[in-house]
């Protein structure tokens, strides 16, 4: 287990297999059955709109329309709306960048770096885009300035966990490495909430598929997860009954969560491991 939460493996580390279907392709079930998987249809991002109760997010990602198209149409206003296709992806891309990186405490730097532009270009990219958002600006900075001021982070409600920082103290001056510490705190207090609400969600899906499968006897295995992703194996006979159970689990570990609704799940089927 991570830092924030999430679950890590080894031998094989499945987490680093690469997204490329001609690797995952290898991965098949027995005969007679089939993989059936489910992830949380973005996550992170309903995360996000929840904790910084942001309504453009909000309605967006409730509607099932294009989060970075319309973030993008915000922030770049006349440059969006007079561009071609082409540049439109681009400008999505960039928008998109910044929209999954705020879960990991994504900063001018690392923007630059991703995206191939000047520093300059990337801080003023993002203050742009946080006075576009200004609930989402005001939320991280408050999970920053929390972590450094108690030297802990939670991530949501009902459980709370918490993350502590073993590197901090209450009397922490402002010396060159002291202040790298605290750089390194608030980071990691914008991150674990995030991810790590999302692992205690992944985890509480593990947790009652588990459950379901052993108090039913069903012909059913968990195999792995990724991320957000669980993936089971299922008796081809016992497929359809499996797919409604599994996207009904999944959903209901979120909504425990995310009380909204907001967050869904998404189950696919195949003969073998697919991204």
């Amino acid at each position: 287990i991570l830092n924030s939460g999430r679950v890590a493996s080894n031998s094989p580390n499945m987490q680093q297999i690469p997204a490329d279907n001609k690797f995952r392709r290898c991965f098949i079930p027995d005969e007679g059955h089939v993989l059936v998987s489910a992830d949380y249809s973005s996550q992170e991002l309903c995360i996000i709109a929840v904790g910084s109760k942001d309504p453009v997010w909000i309605e967006a990602l409730k509607d099932g329309k294009d989060l970075h198209g319309l973030c993008a149409d915000l922030v770049f206003e006349d440059r969006w709306r007079n561009a071609d296709e082409k540049e439109r992806k681009n400008l999505r891309t960039m928008i998109k960048t910044i929209n999954f990186g705020l879960a990991y405490g994504m900063g001018p730097h690392k923007l630059s770096n991703t995206l191939q532009i000047t520093i300059e270009d990337a801080e003023a990219l993002i203050e742009k885009y946080f006075t576009v958002f200004p609930s989402i600006k005001k939320f991280l900075a408050s999970l920053g300035s929390y972590g450094k001021r108690l030297g802990y982070i939670r991530t949501y409600k009902p459980y709370s966990r918490i993350r502590w920082f073993e590197d901090w103290s209450p009397s922490m001056g402002y010396t060159k490495d002291s202040m790298k510490i605290m750089g390194a705190i608030e980071r990691a207090s914008k991150n674990t909430p995030i991810q790590g609400t999302g692992a205690d969600m992944t985890k509480l899906a593990l947790s009652l598929l588990r459950e379901t499968i052993n108090d039913n006897n069903l012909p059913v295995k968990i195999v792995m997860t990724v991320h957000d992703q669980i993936d089971t194996i299922c008796d081809n006979e016992y497929l359809s009954m499996w797919t409604d159970k599994m996207k009904e689990l999944m959903e209901l570990a979120a909504n425990r969560i995310v009380t909204n609704n907001l967050l869904k799940a998404e189950v696919t089927v195949s003969n073998c491991w697919e991204k």
